[in-house]
């Protein structure tokens, strides 16, 4: 009878100390985790202005526009440096760079419904990211800083515009660490040798993991004319720029 009292004392203390130990390491991350703060530019020309809507229902701003096809996908092109792309992605895509998170958000609620949790795994991710900004060129930080100012205030709780579309691009990544939940995936590719023009090794990721039919519904086709390296194209969501080619 004594054993089993100091079994149930002792496991009711273990789990209290463990209780003081979590809230006191969330309280840390609160406090003194490293929050990256947004990069420091030039003004962009745009950032004053707004799209203007043309007659045949394209949006543009300067050279840029957006659309919707006759196949339901929204194109868009863009042209710049990278904070000037971010800010005219997001002034041109704002409608849906702000419904991509508030379905981004829900889908997160209806998979941990309980708001401990959340605060629990928000710490955890933010302890997991704390480097995250030196893991990313420069090109890119200065892209998602752009394209957050267009980002709603409504989720600002949960940490502010940049920091939050910093880390949903790397939502790829804390997928590895939570693989055997099934949460996320993403396609990818690689050829080398007679399947490749040069025989060298080229490897392609998407951003394509799926989060509900909601979060897939609203695809833009993106063309980019960079002010220095390749144009390209690529499918994305507003408010991310996610795609990586490599070639070694």
């Amino acid at each position: 009878m004594f054993r089993k009292i100091i079994k149930i004392v002792s496991v009711t203390l273990i789990t209290f100390i463990s209780a003081i130990l979590l809230i006191c390491f969330c309280i840390y991350i609160d406090v003194r985790v490293f929050k990256p703060k947004p990069p420091v530019l030039n003004p962009s020309i745009y950032s004053t202005m707004n799209p203007v809507e043309t007659d045949n229902s394209i949006y543009s701003l300067g050279n840029n526009w957006i659309r919707m096809n006759r196949y339901k996908l929204w194109e868009m092109y863009i042209e710049g440096n990278a904070y000037d792309r971010g800010i005219i992605a997001g002034k041109l895509s704002e409608k849906l760079v702000k419904e991509q998170e508030e379905i981004f958000v829900s889908e997160i609620n209806n998979v941990i419904p309980s708001k401990f949790y959340q605060k629990i795994l928000l710490n955890g991710i933010a302890w997991f990211n704390r480097n995250l900004p030196a893991q990313v060129k420069t090109e890119y930080l200065d892209e998602i800083y752009g394209i957050s100012q267009s980002a709603s205030h409504k989720f600002d709780e949960y940490g502010p515009a940049y920091l939050r579309l910093l880390n949903y691009h790397a939502a790829h990544d804390i997928g590895h660490a939570m693989q055997s939940y099934k949460l996320v995936g993403c396609s990818s590719f690689a050829t080398w040798n007679e399947h490749s023009e040069d025989s060298l090794l080229i490897v392609g990721r998407n951003f394509d993991f799926y989060f509900g039919d909601d979060f897939a519904r609203n695809k833009i086709v993106e063309f980019v004319a960079p002010d220095s390296g390749f144009k390209f194209a690529f499918v994305t969501w507003g408010g991310m720029i996610g795609l990586a080619l490599y070639r070694a």
